[in-house]
């Protein structure tokens, strides 16, 4: 037992001697070879067998695994005897050993699996690629869809004319460049045009100022993480070609991996690595993606286990924890997608290696930002088989809205996922269900090349299978209640993010406490205003943006210095009863508590009760906004206001809204409010605005109801004191009234030809010809 003990011991220090040298990956960890094993070697490299020794020299050199390190060795050294290969990184102990680098740390190692060397092998074998041209081929000839839309977007990027570096490094050149060189590539590869081949090369070749000096504003870790996702998955197509100038292609690779180099130093060492180390959002993701993908391709070199170990680490932290709120995305779905144009290929190539294993790698320290993974060899799930990421997918999913485009919650725009690579990443055609709504148009971002490969001729099924139709996102901070999933059903998203999924958005993240955006009739009516982009989200990334609560004219705070934006909302599941259903949130700010609860009626239409609770005694004013979709400089649009009444038209679909509540001095009027159209564009709409004040406490009940030109329903709103007031109205089937009763006791109501007691609280009556169908109380 001490022997055992001694042995564990000197295991644990030789281990932490070797996690110490790792650290930098220009030197890689090299180990101390006793001389012991010095003579071991020696002994086998001399051809010694275990037929040569004697019983005792048996014994210290069975070999179990064979790699050439007897058990006795690998149990003092910390090895696994049954296992050629401890650390799975390609090189087996002996040869580790030899080598003076690591077999307990993978990121140690000279090379990344060197048999990894036949091309292609990121994203197809070789035995596959003629049957691939040939379908892609086909399809395009005969103009099918989404082939030929994609295909025409390839050429004509490939067609674009590359631009030549002046004196000093220009990183938007970089990723022009990069995606001008992925589309020739492809196509030289698809149809066998040298032209497009040699224009490839040529682009990958092009000289380049050294980028050492480029200043954190020029943002070089995003565009040259784009660069080189590009430039490597080229180089894949034109290593796949059999009619290529191999000295050309010898250049190529040369200059590629000069231009790696740069920017692992420049990542990992450099300019970026202080803020790298911090910024754990889209730019490492962008970042780490970039470099795992580009270490697959190029995985002979010395310095590609250590970047496929950062690469990894990295990446696991970032999107199974830090940005993944079970499941919601915290910097917001525009920026899931933009780490998928760097993410997706690498998650894709990746996974055709590790085919669903766990692979240990070492927690590389120098961007770690805090993982748990840092300074350990931990096992890290491949990527498409981890339910957490697969979640983030599906959730984005989840999140759309009946045009088919994501919500723009937090800095994000209207947009579709990558349909193509997801469905195929996933084996789940619900993404292709997205895809193909007309609003999408088969969105494939930078990944064209790569969603292109990946098609196939599955359809899209009529409605999704994998995702509910709702549900109250409680960690993730949404709740979605909708009609169905056709584009004329009703969708309403409410907002109430809490802990990671509010705090670890960064500088992307909205105080957008219990907003709300209602679809019906395939019309937006009240929306989100989205992001615009990073040089314009000042214009929708504030409170008084969305359709927030107010006090005092403020809503939560949003402090990005400090990263102290907004306050943590509490969603309750969602309730059930007959035709009402609804779901609340909870939230403080601006020494107030809040509580709103919306409530659905019939499928179609929509109730907010706000409460407002002050902590002290003083007078406070209070503001209900409602971003509806209308006026602005929104075509065929506009907002009327009267009284405590509002309407939102557009074309024939109209948004009644009926404001009451126990405050004095209710006021309504807009203003104009700016949103996002497409990135980087952003228009106009009319905000509705209620304002009232109240010491102690304020209620607020707010209808609103969505229906066609044609229907003409009417609203009878009522104050009848300052503790009961209700809204009436009816459509083709029933009668509809909701009722707070803020007093103690049962009151009366005579309203729809019927006198009705209403008890405290809030009452959803449902009437059919003057008789109750359904009654359903809430918050009593």
């Amino acid at each position: 037992m001490r022997k055992g003990f001694v042995s564990s011991v000197f295991a644990l220090i030789i281990s932490i001697i070797f996690t110490t040298l790792c650290t930098d990956e220009n030197e890689n960890a090299k180990m101390d070879i006793s001389s012991d094993d010095i003579q071991l070697l020696d002994a086998i490299d001399r051809g010694d067998t275990i037929s040569d020794l004697n019983e005792t020299d048996t014994k210290e050199y069975i070999d179990s695994d064979g790699d050439g390190l007897p058990d006795r060795r690998e149990e003092i050294i910390g090895t696994d005897p049954f296992n050629p290969d401890t650390d799975f990184d390609g090189i087996s102990d002996y040869d580790e050993l030899k080598e003076k680098t690591d077999p307990l740390n993978p990121a140690s190692a000279s090379k990344w699996h060197p048999e990894l060397n036949i091309s292609p092998r990121l994203f197809f074998d070789k035995d596959d690629q003629e049957n691939i041209r040939t379908h892609i081929k086909s399809r395009r000839s005969g103009k099918a869809e989404p082939y030929a839309t994609i295909y025409n977007r390839i050429l004509n990027i490939a067609d674009r004319v590359p631009s030549e570096y002046r004196e000093s490094f220009d990183t938007r050149i970089s990723s022009q460049n990069g995606e001008i060189a992925e589309a020739s590539a492809f196509l030289g590869w698809l149809n066998g045009d040298e032209t497009y081949l040699n224009k490839a090369l040529n682009i990958i070749a092009m000289k380049f100022p050294d980028p050492t000096g480029v200043s954190l504003e020029e943002k070089y870790n995003l565009y040259e993480s784009e660069a080189l996702t590009s430039l490597c998955t080229a180089y894949e197509y034109l290593s796949s070609t059999t009619n290529i100038d191999t000295s050309l292609l010898s250049s190529a690779r040369d200059n590629l991996i000069m231009r790696l180099n740069y920017f692992r130093e420049i990542t990992h060492n450099g300019t970026y690595a202080v803020s790298l180390a911090y910024l754990n959002n889209n730019h490492k993701i962008k970042v780490l993606s970039a470099l795992g993908l580009c270490a697959m391709l190029l995985n002979d070199r010395r310095e590609a286990a250590f970047e496929i170990s950062s690469a990894m680490s990295g990446i696991d932290f970032l999107m199974s924890d830090f940005q993944n709120a079970e499941g919601f995305y915290a910097e917001g779905w525009s920026y899931l997608n933009y780490t998928g144009n760097s993410f997706l290929p690498f998650m894709y190539a990746y996974h055709r290696y590790a085919r669903g294993k766990s692979i240990p790698y070492y927690g590389v320290e120098n961007i770690s930002g805090g993982s748990p993974h840092t300074g350990k060899v931990v096992q890290i799930q491949d990527f498409v088989t981890n339910p957490k990421i697969e979640r983030l997918y599906k959730m984005a999913l989840f999140s759309t809205q009946p045009n088919g485009l994501m919500n723009p919650i937090d800095d994000a725009n209207p947009e579709c996922l990558h349909g193509s690579i997801l469905y195929k990443i996933f084996n789940n055609p619900d993404f292709l269900w997205q895809w193909y709504k007309p609003d999408c148009n088969f969105n494939t971002n930078r990944l064209n090349t790569l969603s292109l490969l990946l098609l196939t001729d599955d359809k899209a099924p009529e409605i999704p299978t994998t995702i509910g139709l709702e549900a109250s996102e409680i960690e993730g901070g949404v709740a979605i209640m909708r009609s169905g999933f056709d584009a004329n059903s009703t969708y309403l998203a409410f907002i109430g993010e809490h802990q990671k999924a509010r705090t670890n958005g960064l500088g992307h993240e909205h105080p957008d406490e219990l907003s709300f955006i209602l679809w019906a009739y395939s019309t937006p009516l009240v929306i989100d205003p989205g992001y615009i982009n990073w040089e314009n989200h000042n214009y929708t990334k504030y409170a008084k943006d969305h359709s927030v609560i107010l006090i005092d004219g403020e809503g939560a705070p949003y402090d990005d210095i400090r990263n102290r934006i907004g306050a943590d909302v509490y969603l309750s599941d969602i309730s059930y009863d007959g035709r009402v259903s609804y779901v609340s949130g909870l939230t403080s700010y601006l020494d107030s508590e809040i509580k709103r609860s919306v409530i659905r009626i019939n499928d179609r239409y929509f109730v907010l009760l706000d409460r407002v609770k002050f902590k002290d005694n003083n007078p406070h004013e209070v503001t209900v906004q409602i971003n509806g979709m209308g006026g602005g400089d929104i075509p065929d649009s506009k907002l009327t206001i009267t009284d405590n009444l509002a309407r939102y038209e557009k074309e024939d679909v109209i948004l009644d809204i009926s404001l009451l509540t126990d405050g004095e001095n209710l006021s309504l009027y807009s203003r104009k409010e700016e949103y996002a159209k497409v990135w980087g564009v952003w228009g106009y709409n009319d905000m509705l605005l209620g304002r009232a004040s109240a010491a102690d406490s304020i209620s607020f009940l707010t209808l609103l109801l969505p229906q066609k030109s044609k229907d003409g329903i009417l609203m009878d709103s009522r104050r009848l004191s300052d503790k009961l007031f209700y809204n009436h109205f009816q459509d083709a089937e029933f009668d509809y009234i909701i009722a707070l009763n803020k007093n103690e006791t049962p009151q009366e109501i005579d309203t729809a030809n019927v006198k009705i007691q209403i008890q405290s609280g809030l009452s959803i009556v449902i009437l059919q010809t003057n008789k109750e169908v359904q009654r359903t109380l809430i918050e009593p």
